[in-house]
């Protein structure tokens, strides 16, 4: 199988077929086209080339558009923002005011000076004693329930 034989690969090649040359002489080669060649611009093509153009320059001028609208409409909510602050700001401040006016030292003034009333002495104080014991009375209940109400109350409180 390893052996020094050789091929000849002439062999298996393919033959050439000759025509006769009455044959050859009746064949008539036209010209090749030019694989590169361009091909012609109509005026179909030349419409889409302008459609596109026109459908990408409509999408730029929307994107752009809506960029615009975006800025707006952030200088505005920054604008709002501002005016929330300052109107909280505000707020805080009334707050403040209101309530020093309505401190507890004013109001011991005003029941002091307009009303005429005092502090608390204590010989204004007075104590009780009730000696009566803590009960319960429950109201609304019958002691006159037939037993099958009674029975019915019971379920009823193990069930709830």
């Amino acid at each position: 199988m390893n052996g020094n034989a050789a091929y000849d690969f002439d062999r298996f090649a393919a033959k050439e077929t000759r025509r006769p040359e009455k044959e050859q002489a009746k064949i008539i080669k036209l010209p090749q086209k030019n694989a590169q060649a361009r091909p012609k611009l109509t005026f179909g093509h030349l419409l889409r080339g302008i459609a596109a153009f026109a459908v990408c320059f409509a999408l730029m001028g929307s994107l752009i558009y809506s960029q615009l609208q975006l800025n707006e409409l952030n200088t505005s909510l920054q604008k709002v923002n501002k005016q929330l602050s300052n109107a909280k700001s505000e707020y805080v401040q009334l707050q403040m005011a209101a309530e020093a006016r309505v401190s507890l030292e004013s109001a011991e003034e005003y029941a002091a000076g307009v009303l005429g009333m005092q502090k608390l002495t204590p010989d204004q104080i007075e104590y009780i004693r009730i000696n009566e014991g803590d009960r319960v009375e429950v109201s609304g209940q019958s002691s006159s329930a037939s037993v099958w109400q009674k029975i019915a109350d019971w379920f009823a409180g193990i069930f709830s």
